[in-house]
């Protein structure tokens, strides 16, 4: 296979040193022919794989927290082959999702202090399981939707109740077990970046694939960093300019118009004034950047298809709350204390919009937010390495509030929550972390999902480069896009932010090949 003869090496520009720009980087600069340059809008390499050693010596991760799945996973197999991985990792979910095995080592409480019996909530684990199974075949085409604009929670109040009403239970039981149903559904909603249950389109929910292997793997040492690191140390010196926003992408443009490299037609203009000229540049953003920027990025604008499919696609805000107590207050084998409020009946979007309903998942006044944000803390977990730690997560427009709280009201309130569900003195809080990923400028919250009114195929789209034709009729790959929200199977994870920077590297590298 002979490749294209070129006076010298394509100029590829990469926007944003995430894990798919610092991807696609190392395999082009591997390959030895492109002249690669990465353009980071901030100070520090990894985008939304963030770790810090502020409790000590051992890391926390206030971004990308796990490795999901070993088999078939390229992250997993760079920190495996540089000893990245935590040492005598523990499997916390031998395989599959989060709900795949229920672990005796988390404690489920009632807002009343009652501690829920293991067995009700292995039960009410293996029902989730048996119902999200069922979901799972409207992607794959195994099971047929009359209404392709159906939830994801519209499906589970369905056949939760069905489920529930099966169970030979008491009133007292079935009474929590639709408590822990509103549980499973706020983790569902972590799982996913999104609001609700209610925004999750269920005819494309089964579209992500669960890699073989554990679902959570940890770092060690090093943190999630080391991976983003060692990407890092696969680059030349001087390929990534720090402190470089993008304020403006010109594309498709006639040769030698405006160019002094007269066969380089894009320019990628930068908020210090500089212009920087290449062949091909590979657009990282995050899908929440997008949404806000893409009016004004491009010049000419992106083609309709792609500006919709940007529009119709999910993004939503995790944020996390680490808590350092003076002393831990939770028996050592513990993992997780999680929080189960009273419901009687899950409540659909439906119904809620009928009757006028305040279910939880509904509530989005400020008002209505200041005074429940705490209903979606749904627990805290230890905290790998630090005995005196816990973190709780939060998402959705509740975690957007709470990054604007004062700190110690969202400190008081956490540990008025852990006293009331487990009863327990609570010691002093002695320092305390929050996140704030929608806060931040160039991420605008963590991570995609498919929404409701979107479908597999906008991913795709988005994905989909823009060309510019020649005299010749040679479509040219002039603008790229990578990251978390550009593939269907892997969309929201680490893995496939990695994979897709890597798939862009090898479609210049095929282009630059004639067959």
């Amino acid at each position: 296979m002979a490749e294209k003869t070129v006076s010298r090496k394509p100029k590829v520009i990469i926007i944003g040193a995430g894990l798919a720009g610092l991807s696609a980087a190392v395999k082009l600069t591997k390959h030895g022919k492109f002249d690669v340059t990465v353009l980071e809008a901030t100070d520090r390499v990894g985008g939304r794989v963030q770790s810090t050693w502020q409790f000590g010596k051992h890391p926390v991760e206030l971004g990308a927290n796990w490795i999901h799945g070993s088999q078939g996973n390229p992250v997993f197999k760079l920190a495996k082959k540089h000893n990245l991985l935590k040492k005598n990792l523990k499997q916390l979910s031998k395989q599959g999702e989060w709900f795949s095995d229920y672990d005796e080592n988390e404690n489920f409480y009632t807002e009343h202090g009652e501690q829920i019996h293991h067995s009700l909530v292995d039960k009410g684990y293996k029902m989730y399981k048996k119902i999200s199974d069922k979901n799972d075949k409207y992607a794959r085409g195994q099971l047929s939707l009359d209404d392709p604009y159906m939830s994801l929670g519209d499906a589970l109040d369905k056949d939760v109740k069905k489920e529930i009403d099966e169970m030979k239970l008491t009133q007292r039981e079935r009474h929590l077990m639709f408590g822990l149903v509103e549980w499973f559904k706020i983790v569902e909603c972590l799982d996913n970046a999104c609001q609700t249950v209610n925004d999750i389109s269920l005819r494309w929910f089964g579209e992500y694939e669960v890699l073989p292997g554990s679902y959570y793997i940890e770092l060690g040492q090093g943190g999630f960093q080391s991976v983003v690191d060692v990407l890092h140390k696969g680059l030349p010196d001087q390929c990534i300019k720090y402190n470089k926003k993008v304020q403006r992408i010109v594309w498709n443009r006639v040769k030698g118009e405006g160019s002094e490299v007269k066969d380089r037609l894009v320019s990628i203009e930068t908020t210090d004034g500089e212009n920087s000229l290449a062949d091909h540049v590979l657009v990282t953003c995050s899908l929440g950047y997008l949404k806000e920027n893409v009016a004004n990025l491009f010049q000419p604008a992106v083609p309709k298809d792609k500006k919709l499919a940007i529009e119709k696609l999910g993004f939503g805000t995790v944020d996390k709350i680490f808590l350092q107590f003076e002393k831990p207050f939770w028996d050592k084998d513990v993992d997780a204390l999680s929080f189960v409020w009273d419901y009687e009946f899950p409540v659909s979007k439906a119904q809620v919009e009928h009757e006028g309903d305040t279910n939880l998942e509904m509530q989005e006044s400020v008002e209505e937010i200041k005074n429940t944000w705490h209903k979606k803390v749904c627990g805290f977990e230890t905290v790998d390495g630090h005995s005196d730690v816990l973190v709780g997560w939060i998402h959705g427009k509740e975690a957007e509030f709470v990054e604007n709280m004062d700190a110690d009201e969202v400190k008081e309130t956490c540990v008025k929550l852990l006293n009331k569900f487990t009863g327990k003195e609570i010691p002093k809080v002695t320092k305390m972390i929050l996140t704030r990923w929608k806060s931040d400028e160039y991420a605008r919250g963590s991570y995609s999902y498919i929404s409701v009114g979107a479908k597999g195929p906008d991913v795709d789209t988005l994905a989909q480069p823009m060309y510019m034709t020649t005299e010749n009729n040679e479509k040219i790959p002039q603008v790229l896009f990578a990251g978390e929200a550009t593939t269907r199977k892997f969309i929201s994870t680490t893995h496939g932010a990695f994979t897709t920077g890597e798939r862009e590297a090898v479609r210049l590298i095929n282009f630059y090949q004639q067959n």
